[in-house]
């Protein structure tokens, strides 16, 4: 059965994952992303994700219980009648709350601004369109990078099936415009830095001391001096 994209605006949730910015050109295994079917098939493609926390509601325990999962319920059992019906069927939805642990040995519920949420991905090959609401308006955003990991938005995304003839059956979520709503606690992926023992070891014989180059918290930035007569 063809598959026709509908367009479903997600309710505001918080960016876990991802960015709004990068252009990725590999996978999580290292290897090059390129075109699997159609005329540029072989040839190297891009590929924008980031991941949205939803909020669940009282008494859902399932995403399909929501007014977008019971969408992408829809449309993933209108393009894949039979397969749809399998535990492996990419959904493009997690639930935060699960410590069902991955090939990463890592759970749902162990990744920080998961639990208590629905997590939904988007992919698209560009950069969505970001902006703001500003007195019943739409504003574009231009400033790079304004967007982090950790901050609220809503989006708009074209969800259909991924196609009869693929090896892993499921549905597209792509990400077309993202509206900017609030700054939360920006994620930060990685070590703690404070904690993996910077700063250790004598200063070697002929070294220079630098001086802060960076704003450090809690410590004002040091006032220019007075250029000279």
């Amino acid at each position: 059965m063809a598959s026709t994209a509908i367009s479903i605006k997600f309710p505001m949730g918080r960016i876990v994952q991802g960015s709004l910015y990068r252009l990725n050109d590999r996978n999580k295994k290292g290897e090059l992303l390129t075109y699997k079917k159609g005329p540029k098939t072989g040839q190297q493609r891009y590929e924008v994700f980031f991941a949205l926390a939803i909020p669940k509601k009282a008494g859902e325990t399932h995403f399909a219980q929501t007014e977008w999962g019971a969408k992408l319920w829809s449309i993933g059992h209108a393009a894949h009648p039979v397969a749809a019906k399998s535990d492996d069927f990419a959904w493009k939805v997690v639930d935060g709350d699960s410590g069902k642990i991955n090939k990463e040995g890592v759970a749902p519920s162990m990744k920080e601004g998961f639990p208590g949420h629905w997590v939904v991905s988007f992919k698209n090959g560009s950069i969505p369109r970001i902006g703001q609401w500003i007195n019943g308006r739409w504003a574009d955003l231009q400033t790079p990078d304004v967007v982090k990991v950790g901050y609220w938005v809503e989006v708009l995304a074209s969800v259909e099936g991924n196609g009869q003839d693929t090896e892993s059956p499921g549905i597209y979520i792509n990400h077309n415009q993202v509206c900017f709503r609030y700054e939360g606690p920006e994620i930060v992926f990685g070590p703690d830095p404070d904690k993996v023992g910077f700063g250790e070891g004598d200063m070697p014989i002929g070294a220079v001391p630098v001086p802060p180059l960076a704003a450090v918290p809690g410590i004002p930035a040091p006032v220019p001096g007075i250029p000279a007569a």
